[in-house]
């Protein structure tokens, strides 16, 4: 699977392990959740995710080192809340 669209599924949270077996994800869109927490550890197994949409979620603030991993091949970032 490259691309996973959970957009609008009323999650809250993204978890360490939620990505774990999804390596050869290149685009992940997290839009229209309620998500209000990002582990740390929860994108570093995206070695190839070059977009990933965060918009309209209920996030406080987004962990650097959440994002970190991705920093050398991410293309597209989207965070704005609602």
């Amino acid at each position: 699977m490259q691309v996973l669209d959970l957009t609008g599924n009323q999650l809250t949270r993204v978890g360490r392990d939620t990505f774990h077996a999804l390596q050869h994800l290149t685009e992940l869109h997290l839009t229209a959740n309620w998500i209000s927490s990002i582990s740390s550890e929860s994108f570093r197994p995206l070695k190839r995710l070059t977009v990933l949409d965060l918009s309209r979620n209920y996030l406080e603030n987004l962990p650097f080192n959440a994002i970190q991993p991705l920093e050398s091949q991410i293309r597209s970032l989207k965070a704005e809340g609602k």
